[in-house]
Order: structure tokens, then sequence, then C-alpha cells
């Protein structure tokens, strides 16, 4: 299976990818430049990982056909995943067949309300005759899954994502194994669509990290959409 690794580097020591056996490597440098063997590029230091990896999809999209999968990661993966470099190298999973997130810590968002498959935005509800969010409802009293809920669902509707939220669950750290079916299966003008969310969340909220918190929430079901 031949791999692609994206990495999203700010200023972390990346010589743990020596230890990575098989792939090809791009990095996306968001800090000062550096030395080492492997290519990268670099790109204002805006966004976090989430705009990185959408970067990644968007300017490489026709060569990732070459590439079996695609493994999201950040500078510092081990943080998020103790394992990481076993796993990589002799993965006790199929990774060619399902997105799988890369972290040791996999929170559920229990979104479940009256068996009810999809919740919407109050402006949506209103025109699609929906229940109205309820945040507190669906997050446990969590402030920051509160926060950012409405958020979520207003995301996967923009990109046209009728995604059953039961059970939904995010892999910390933003970190990703994905088939590159899952990701040429949407047009590049829908990745690009997302980028253009990205923007304009961040233009009108005026949190820098509003999105990237949004979208490391919403990257499976984005991963596991089928337009």
């Amino acid at each position: 299976m031949k791999t692609l690794y994206v990495v999203a580097r700010y200023n972390e020591d990346i010589s743990w990818l020596d230890e990575i056996e098989n792939g090809d490597v791009l990095i996306y440098n968001k800090g000062d430049d550096f030395e080492t063997k492997y290519p990268y590029i670099r790109v204002p230091n805006i966004g976090r990982e989430a705009e990185t990896f959408l970067k990644a999809i968007i300017n490489n999209y026709q060569f990732l056909s070459q590439y079996d999968n695609v493994i999201f990661l950040q500078g510092n993966p081990i943080e998020h995943c103790f394992d990481l470099i076993e796993f990589l190298n002799n993965p006790n999973v199929d990774l060619s067949e399902t997105w799988y997130g890369l972290s040791h810590s996999c929170p559920k968002l229990n979104f479940h309300r009256n068996e009810m498959l999809f919740y919407f935005p109050t402006i949506y509800a209103k025109i699609l005759d929906c229940p109205e969010l309820e945040p507190q409802i669906h997050v446990n009293g969590d402030p920051v899954e509160e926060k950012y809920f409405k958020d979520i669902i207003q995301l996967l509707f923009l990109c046209g994502i009728n995604h059953s939220l039961f059970d939904y669950q995010w892999s910390t750290g933003a970190q990703y194994s994905v088939p590159t079916s899952m990701i040429l299966n949407k047009p590049h003008q829908w990745w690009c669509k997302i980028y253009f969310l990205f923007e304009l969340y961040e233009k009108s909220k005026k949190d820098e990290n509003r999105f990237p918190w949004i979208i490391e929430r919403g990257w499976p079901a984005i991963w596991a959409y089928v337009p």
C-alpha cells in the first residue's frame, strides 16, 4: 500500500519521521525554516492543522490517485497517539477500507435526541420544519462542545452532508489515516468550498481557533460523506 504522509509542522522536531518505514512525506511548515531531508512547503501560520490538511488536499488533489491512502499528522503526533510509529509500521487494522483516527483519545459527542437523525441551526429549522438545536441537551454540560455544537452541524449542512450523529466520535489532534478513495470521491470544487467556509468563518467570527476546532470535530463526517 502506497502512503502519503501530510505533516502540519510549526516548530516541532520531526525526526520521528525517520522511524517510519514506508511512504512519501509532504510537510507544510508554518514555523521557522529548518534543515531536513524531506520536502516542505512554507505557508502562513493560520488555521492550525485543519487549514493545513485542507490546503494539502486542494493543492495535491490531482496527484492523490498515486496513493492508496493519506495519513494526516501534526508536527508532534505522538503527543496524541502514544504508539503511533509502531502502529504505522505494523497496523493491526486494514487502513485501505475506511478512515481511522490516530489518537489515544476519541471522545463521543452525544448528539442523540428522540431518535432524530439530523439537527439544524435555528435559521434552517424554520425553513425545514425541524426541531431547533438545544445544545445544552446534547453536549453533557461541556462548555467547549456546547460552544461549537451549532457550528459543526451548520458546517455539515452547508457542505451538503446528511450525517447521522448517533454516538458521533471524533479524534483529538485531528490525525487520521484516510483512503484516497474517500477523498477523491468528493470533487475538487467541494473541497474548495470547505476551504472557502474556513476563510468565511475566520473573517466573520474573528476567532482564529473557532473553525479549526469545528473541523477537528467534523472530520469523521467529512471523510465518510459520499456526494
